[in-house]
């Protein structure tokens, strides 16, 4: 029979029950805004804009992947930017170069 591992949740816990940050002075991004409610604090951070892409960098037409994969991606053309460099990693190369 298989031993069993077991994960000691109480280990992970914080000592001071829950995290939270006590740094006071934090300088966000231009545009950032904080929103107070009843018991914790909403940060709102705008995405910042996407790297242009790199030579030989494109989006990954779904219609190049297997047969057995398009089904996860109705009415979609292509795979986003993550997607499209983890193809190469999946399918192509052992691995990515970023």
């Amino acid at each position: 029979m298989r031993a069993r591992n077991f994960l000691d949740l109480e280990s992970l816990g914080f000592s001071s029950g829950g995290h939270f940050m006590s740094n006071k002075k934090c300088e966000l991004p231009q545009g950032s805004f904080r929103t107070q409610r009843k018991g914790y604090e909403e940060v709102h951070v705008p995405a910042t804009p996407s790297k242009p892409f790199g030579e030989g960098e494109r989006l990954i037409p779904i219609a190049d992947l297997p047969q057995w994969a398009q089904d996860a991606f109705p009415k979609m053309k292509t795979l986003n930017r993550v997607q499209s460099i983890m193809y190469r990693a999946a399918f192509k190369d052992a691995e990515v170069r970023t």
